[in-house]
């Protein structure tokens, strides 16, 4: 049974919204909150499958109460909001790395612009960080008995994790704990880019092996709970690289 929550005191916009995910979600369950405070406490109360947010809250805005949602709630979080330059600018400067809150629906919500953000998340369930491209090289220290360093390049990495490249053999198994340390290095330059923007270091990381190739070439890492100190500078990473999936 599909469970969600949704955050507005517009009641024609939380009669829409609940009717659009009734009938994409047979027998689903709708709460409804006013704040977001409320919001906060609901999500630490139960367990919820998506979670709409309006921009415009008695307390609070869309954008802060989605970084403070997210402490707490891995699922998809969407936001609603009238068109305007400064939702916009808000949405895209600080939540660009996801790809489910920068995807925000305008209101009035239509039933087509929600239901096709159901189908993403909820039905084909696809990924919620959007991955940024930047090629450069990686160490990974494997911390179980005497550390052993693997190099690795870095082929694109998101908030949950990175995909990495190793041509060494590793031994490396879908389980294990790592380290991951990311090298600087300086973008391609190119007749459209002359003067590409350096991308620093990042410092170490702590990861699993979530996945590997047959060949044990390609293999995916998720990263455990991120400081703020790796936040920021993944932050500052995503916003040097152009590119993303």
């Amino acid at each position: 049974m599909v469970e969600v929550l949704l955050a507005d005191t517009s009641k024609s916009g939380l009669v829409m919204t609940s009717e659009v995910f009734k009938d994409r979600m047979p027998g689903a369950i709708i709460t409804i909150c006013g704040t977001g405070l409320e919001c906060l406490e609901k999500v630490g109360q139960k367990k919820f499958d998506m979670v709409v947010v309006d921009f415009d809250l008695p307390d609070t805005d869309g954008v802060t109460l989605t970084k403070l949602l997210r402490a707490h709630f891995s699922g998809p979080i969407l936001i609603t909001a009238f068109p305007g330059a400064i939702v916009k600018k808000a949405i895209l400067d600080e939540l660009y790395a996801f790809q489910d809150s920068s995807m925000w629906i305008e209101k009035p919500v239509k039933f087509e612009a929600l239901s096709a953000k159901i189908e993403h998340f909820l039905i084909e369930k696809r990924r919620l960080y959007k991955r940024f491209m930047a090629k450069t090289k990686a160490t990974l220290t494997i911390p179980t008995g005497k550390s052993q360093k693997v190099e690795a390049t870095l082929l694109n990495l998101s908030f949950g994790g990175a995909l990495i490249e190793i041509k060494e053999k590793h031994g490396l198994k879908v389980g294990d704990s790592i380290v991951l340390q990311l090298h600087e290095y300086k973008g391609k330059k190119t007749k459209a880019d002359p003067s590409p923007a350096v991308f620093p270091g990042l410092s170490r990381v702590k990861a699993t092996i979530a996945w590997t190739d047959k060949r044990k070439t390609q293999t995916g890492l998720k990263f455990e709970k991120l400081s703020k100190v790796h936040e920021k500078h993944l932050e500052d990473l995503f916003r040097r690289s152009k590119e993303y999936l």
